[in-house]
């Protein structure tokens, strides 16, 4: 079922009119009673969890039911066949670079199709075209198969000379594929290794290994100077330099990088160029840059399409820099930049879960300002708040930490002791499921020192294990590159900044 949404999905959001989608006639999409139409429109409104709901409501009968696995089929069949219809104007792709990918998987499909029902002739003509294409924007996979199959085309119908030709093309990148598959292993196993480093040997081991990961980068793209090398390369001196916590070092990077692009105008690869984005906005975050991250992120929201994944990503980043350097009203307004397009709804959901738990931090230190009881909360669509909805996420409860947080405060702020030791226990509770690991992170350490708060009875700030948690709080360094149990909306010193002053006040 997974796969037949992710295409209906793609196809719906590239084509947009269901008569594109299917041909018209007798039990096509363009029937209202077809079957084939109730399953794409239910399909779209997620209304189908799995196949036993797609064949109950479609037929009354089970999954293995002949009539739905027929259905089912036949439906998948023509979604795939529709994907060759799209046009590379009507994708997503927004740079040269992206087009040309397109264009060169599907022309090199139509050349494999040509080969296999014998027709050499019109195979190599439109091979030369994805041949052209790809030395021009240095797609190493689509110069080397189209040179192969070009190649042997000589053998019959072209000259010694044109043989030699393709077959230096391919020697030469035959090699130079050879070490960009090195390096995507190298940068893969960097990936999946950063995701496992829990305890501090694991940690010591992770430095060593993106060190040597950089050195033999260095040493594949000093050889073969392929763009992709490069790229590679790029992000793991950025991962190194994370590592490090080097973030000035990161900014460097970037900057190169920059002149990298601006010197290969053909280059523009967005999904490579936005891991490079994350790691330049994540450095601002940690340096406490505003001024020099805005810049960037207006600059980088006026260049990739409004609404689309990366667009949202971007403004998530631009809020916490915002959030963690006091700027409340700019966060407010990215906030509602966000929540208020018409495509949050159909951000995943706990992506629109991470964007609710924004909107009670809001609440929290822009919201209260005026208002009796701190309690006010920025409507939702329909006038549905966007926040009531996060005490009941279950998929994810770490977001659900940052909800009792921020229950924690507000408490405190209206004097309910008896609430707040409550939200302290479910802190607690949370805790104990979440965090499998001896080495407490900030998240962690912050519960543990809300915990000496409230055995304190919320009344001596200076007791000895309040302020030996706190002091610890503070030499764990915060670092979030975008995993959630790192995740801080406004640093933990400020919100106990918070808690201290209302105690203080009362």
């Amino acid at each position: 079922m997974k796969h037949l949404l992710e295409i209906a999905q793609i196809i719906h959001r590239v084509k947009g009119r269901k008569s594109d989608v299917f041909e018209d006639g007798v039990g096509g999409l363009s029937s209202k009673n077809s079957k084939f139409n109730e399953f794409y429109e239910a399909l779209l409104a997620g209304r189908y969890k799995n196949d036993r709901d797609a064949a109950t409501h479609l037929y009354g009968c089970s999954p293995t039911d002949d009539r739905y696995r027929q259905l089912k089929s036949r439906f998948r069949k023509r979604l795939l066949n529709t994907l060759f219809a799209i046009d590379q104007y009507q994708t997503a792709a927004t740079s040269a670079y992206e087009r040309a990918v397109f264009q060169c998987n599907k022309d090199w499909a139509l050349v494999r199709i040509l080969a296999t029902h014998d027709a050499p002739h019109t195979a190599a003509d439109i091979a030369r075209g994805v041949l052209n294409t790809a030395l021009k924007f240095h797609l190493t996979e689509f110069v080397l198969n189209p040179a192969r199959t070009l190649r042997e085309y000589t053998l019959h119908h072209g000259t010694e000379q044109d043989f030699e030709v393709y077959d230096a093309l391919v020697r030469e990148y035959s090699q130079i594929f050879e070490a960009e598959v090195r390096s995507e292993s190298i940068c893969h196993r960097v990936m999946l290794h950063h995701q496992l480093q829990t305890t501090p040997a694991k940690k010591e081991a992770f430095r060593d290994e993106i060190v040597q990961a950089s050195n033999d980068l260095e040493r594949l793209y000093e050889k073969f100077k392929s763009p992709d090398l490069y790229v590679n390369c790029v992000v793991i001196r950025a991962c190194r330099c994370e590592t490090e916590r080097d973030w000035n070092g990161i900014l460097a990077i970037c900057r190169e990088f920059d002149q990298f692009v601006l010197q290969h105008p053909h280059f523009q690869h967005h999904k490579k160029i936005e891991k490079l984005w994350l790691k330049k906005f994540g450095a601002y975050l940690h340096l406490r840059d505003f001024s020099r991250g805005r810049l960037d992120a207006e600059r980088l929201l006026q260049s990739v399409p409004e609404g689309d994944s990366f667009w949202f990503m971007t403004l998530d980043r631009y809020f916490l820099l915002a959030m963690h350097t006091g700027q409340f009203a700019e966060a407010k307004a990215i906030y509602e930049r966000a929540a208020n397009h018409s495509k949050f709804r159909k951000l995943p959901a706990a992506e629109r879960e991470k964007w609710q738990i924004y909107d009670t931090y809001l609440n929290l230190f822009v919201y209260r300002d005026g208002n009796e009881g701190g309690t006010v909360k920025l409507p939702g669509k329909n006038g549905k708040s966007l926040s009531e909805s996060i005490v009941t996420a279950k998929d994810n409860r770490l977001l659900a930490v940052h909800h009792s947080v921020v229950q924690v405060v507000n408490a405190i702020a209206q004097d309910n002791y008896i609430g707040a030791a409550g939200q302290i226990d479910q802190l607690k509770s949370l805790a104990n499921r979440q965090f499998k690991t001896d080495q407490p992170g900030r998240t962690l350490q912050f519960i543990r020192l809300l915990q000496h708060l409230a055995k304190s009875g919320f009344t001596n700030l200076n007791h000895n294990g309040t302020a030996q948690a706190f002091a610890e709080l503070r030499r764990i360094p915060f670092h979030y590159s975008g995993v959630v149990q790192d995740l801080e909306v406004v640093p933990y010193e400020r919100i106990w900044e918070e808690i201290v002053h209302n105690l203080q006040g009362n």
